[in-house]
């Protein structure tokens, strides 16, 4: 299968998502990305259009720094939180706001579109699960084997689920202009930084 077909398929397996977010739901859509990974702005978008090609209705958009703890929801809406790789102990400020939401929500459906789960200690593994094994209605969606293998050994009292990152709801990307001959370098500067690449002028590929 070439690139553009593998692509399709991977688009197609988000339609699982409407088994937890039906078509037309109303929502909250929480954690969406406020900083400076170009990575999570694209799966924020891919989100933005699963929704749309699905009639969900977003009623509130917040993201960690503005979200309302505490507010009373309507009983209806889902929660929808952001996709993406700081599922774990690298980022606390956005997995403390996750177990935050999931211990002040208890009778609202929860939904954390596809993650990577990495924790460097097991301890904080174990102290999450005990947090999200007390909520009846939380679904975590993983976005690749090892990620899924963690929630179902850890996360047995919630529904989860195997499906493909959200950006690849935004294929096909189609160019709006030709490229020119240059070099655009995507250099990070958080935990997952490879400092040997960055610092290697010369480097063909770096990790972005």
């Amino acid at each position: 299968m070439d690139s553009k077909h593998s692509m399709i398929s991977l688009k197609q397996k988000l339609s699982g998502l409407i088994d937890v977010i039906p078509k037309q739901s109303e929502i909250i859509y929480a954690d969406y990305p406020l900083y400076g990974n170009v990575g999570d702005l694209f799966i924020m978008k891919g989100t933005e259009a699963f929704f749309k090609e699905h009639e969900i209705r977003v009623r509130k958009r917040w993201n960690p720094d503005n979200f309302p703890v505490g507010r009373k929801l309507d009983p209806n809406l889902i929660i929808v939180c952001q996709g993406g790789g700081n599922f774990g102990d690298l980022y606390p400020y956005y997995q403390g706001f996750r177990e935050k939401i999931v211990q002040t929500y208890p009778n609202h459906k929860i939904v954390i579109l596809p993650q990577s789960i990495y924790f460097q200690n097991k301890d904080n593994l174990k102290r999450t699960a005990e947090i999200f094994s007390k909520h009846a209605n939380l679904h975590i969606i993983t976005r690749e084997k090892a990620s899924y293998a963690t929630a179902q050994d850890y996360f047995t009292s919630n529904h989860i689920k195997l499906l493909p990152d959200m950006a690849h709801q935004l294929f096909p990307v189609v160019a709006t202009q030709q490229p020119i001959n240059q070099k655009l370098r995507f250099i990070r500067t958080d935990h997952e930084a490879n400092k040997e690449l960055q610092e290697d002028a010369k480097a063909e590929s770096y990790d972005w």
